[in-house]
């Protein structure tokens, strides 16, 4: 029998961004103002996950993240916001940055085109093996390969009269090949990693590319005309082998080699045009008006052997086109120095099957005293659902197939909140937050005993005929104290406390599995410098602290005394009628890391030594049958420490 693997959980996890109880996969990504898909390595088919992310921080400037009642340009999203942008490269000078260490190699290049002219480029590449790390016994029996490589770009072309042209783009590859993937691992689709003679390898490759075009240009004295035209991609490919342990009696265990079972294919092509237009009439009075279309170009199989047999089921296959259209207006009103308003509509349309929306928005800013500010906002927000569930077909008793869900209409959502903001000295900033969120028309399986809804998936997956009958409520308040970097020192606190509920056909509210109640972060950093004889050291240290409650479950089946009454032969592991009432571990972890920098004449050097996960915590996250730990419970949890060493120079 070979030796199970284990894979790094983060690898999976730490990109799974929650706001306020949404899954993640209603967190949408913005890259220079525009729209793209999951900018992270070894993503899953709903667009969720992914564990590392393919942007360097050595080219992202300044990001924004968006929570609440976004403006009304911010459409088909519900929970967040996140717009990074790509810093522009130096037009004056050539600059570079090398780095390698343990996890991989990075080369950053920038500078002007030409001599007296203010354009730029900048450019990186990264290539990683996390093998060198598990190599080196760094990791914890990581019996595969793991590979991801990556590259961004961004090109400035100004102009005396057309305006400024941006090119960008940001691309990556990555794959795995493990064997014996466990429970302990990561859960893989279907259930049959969870019977005892039953050996999974999973292959994945994954490849992502986002472009885009961008000009701005100036339209008189109060006006400017931000115009895009973008292409994005996203394939991925999953494949997994079993094999099967065969025991014979008064002989030796023998393997026998099933093939393919699971099989995923995933083409996703998203062509975008949009544009908005900017005008000031005064100090009081700003309008904004903008258009965006959306094409999205899929081919998308799935499918699944049936049980030992070489028979297979097809989950999924789809090959075509969707297409959604937004619009959007909003007005700031600047009443006075201390009282302004912004209110706006955004008007969503999915051409697909025709259906639309008209999202009111409106957020209002009131200055108590010298260093406070009252806010209130309201938000009406609409989301497609992931597009494999408008695809799903369904094969009746004579043959023929129908598309159940191709009328799905968009989930809806009512957020209000209130916050309260004070820089009550320099460089100190304390904020409060109450928000409610009341969601409706929530797509659920159309089965009035299933507990089953789109909001409760992270990165599996479920096909269901659906209907958009459920309702959920998200509310809770958020805590805030800052220290912007001054005297080479920061902090940031925050923390939150709240609840996150659903309704299905079944009528019984439920926690969603983004449920943990609280949790708290903290970071800080100091740095030392002018440090050695010609002062010309610095040495840094950095430090991150997350708690959270646990993620609710879907529990093993249990008899009336709590003993486990799981049935292997039956394919039956899981009770549903306790989907999310419980959950295992809290979770915590402690980040620190330190960086040495020694100054030259012409070139900067620095040592960096990070340590994820320093106290080894490995809290339980979720459970499953293995009939080999005892009581038949196995857990998947955190992964331990994990470290990292790089080199840079700076020329």
């Amino acid at each position: 029998m070979r030796e199970a693997s284990m894979i790094p959980l983060e690898f999976y996890q730490i990109y799974d961004i929650i706001v306020r109880g949404n899954s993640p996969k209603y967190v949408q990504w913005r890259l220079e103002g525009t729209q793209i898909n999951n900018p992270n390595h070894f993503a899953d088919m709903a667009a969720v996950s992914g564990s590392i992310s393919a942007l360097n921080n050595n080219v992202v400037a300044t990001s924004d993240f968006h929570t609440g009642a976004f403006p009304a340009e911010y459409g088909d999203v519900l929970s967040g916001v996140y717009d990074i942008g790509l810093r522009t490269g130096n037009n004056k000078k050539y600059e570079g940055v090398f780095g390698f260490g343990l996890s991989g190699i990075d080369l950053t290049l920038e500078g002007p085109f030409k001599k007296g002219y203010n354009g730029s480029f900048l450019v990186n590449y990264r290539y990683s093996t996390i093998s060198i790390l598990d190599k080196l016994g760094a990791l914890d029996a990581l019996n595969g390969s793991l590979n991801f490589q990556d590259a961004t770009v961004k090109l400035v072309f100004p102009t005396k009269k057309a305006g400024s042209f941006t090119l960008y783009g940001l691309g990556g590859k990555s794959n795995f090949e493990l064997i014996d993937v466990t429970p302990s691992s990561f859960d893989t689709p279907g259930d049959r990693g969870l019977k005892s003679d039953i050996f999974e390898d999973f292959n994945k490759n994954s490849q992502l590319y986002n472009t885009g075009l961008k000009h701005v240009i100036n339209i008189g004295k109060n006006s400017f005309l931000n115009s895009s035209a973008t292409y994005s991609y996203e394939g991925l490919t999953d494949n997994i082998f079993e094999t099967k342990l065969l025991t014979f009696s008064g002989r030796k265990d023998s393997l026998i080699n099933l093939g393919l079972n699971y099989y995923g294919k995933s083409n996703k092509q998203i062509c975008r045009l949009l544009s908005t237009f900017h005008h000031k009439f005064n100090a009081q009075h700003t309008l904004q008006i903008g258009s965006n279309y959306n094409l999205f170009l899929l081919d998308i199989n799935q499918s699944n052997r049936i049980d030992d047999t070489q028979k297979r089921i097809n989950l999924l296959s789809f090959n075509g086109e969707i297409e959604t259209w937004r619009n959007f207006i909003n007005y700031k009103y600047r009443v006075s120095d201390r009282f302004s308003i912004v209110a706006g509509l955004h008007n969503m349309n999915v051409l697909y099957n025709q259906k639309s929306t008209l999202e009111p928005r409106v957020a209002m800013s009131l200055q108590v005293g010298n260093h406070g500010a009252l806010q209130i906002g309201y938000g009406n927000h609409s989301n497609m659902e992931s597009v494999q569930h408008y695809l799903v077909t369904q094969t009746d008793a004579s043959g023929k197939e129908t598309v159940p869900n191709k009328d799905l209409g968009l989930l809806r959502a009512d957020h209000y909140l209130i916050g309260y903001e004070n820089r009550f000295a320099k460089n100190f900033r304390a904020k409060i937050e109450v928000y409610y969120q009341d969601l409706y028309n929530l797509p659920v399986e159309n089965n009035p005993d299933s507990y089953f809804s789109t909001i409760v998936e992270s990165s599996d997956f479920r096909y269901a005929e659906l209907v958009n009958k459920g309702k959920g409520r998200n509310y809770g308040v958020e805590l805030t104290l800052e220290k912007f970097l001054s005297n080479n020192f920061y902090f940031l606190l925050n923390g939150s406390l709240f609840e996150s509920k659903y309704t299905a056909l079944d009528g019984i509210e439920r926690n969603t599995p983004f449920n943990s109640k609280y949790l708290a972060n903290f970071l800080a950093g100091k740095e030392f410098i002018g440090l050695g004889r010609k002062k010309n050291r610095t040495i840094g240290v950095n430090a991150k602290a997350f708690y959270a409650g646990g993620r609710r479950i879907i529990p093993l089946l249990r008899d009336s005394n709590g003993n486990l009454a799981v049935q292997p032969d039956k394919n039956l592991f899981w009770d549903y009628s306790k989907a999310f009432e419980d959950k295992l571990d809290d979770q915590y972890q402690i980040i620190v890391s330190a960086n040495y920098k020694w100054n030259r004449q012409k070139t900067t050097h620095e040592i960096f030594l990070n340590f994820d996960n320093v106290t080894n915590r490995k809290g339980k996250i979720s459970e499953f049958y293995d009939k080999s730990e005892p009581n038949s419970i196995g857990y998947l949890t955190q992964f331990g420490i994990f470290p990292n060493l790089l080199y840079r120079v700076y020329f």
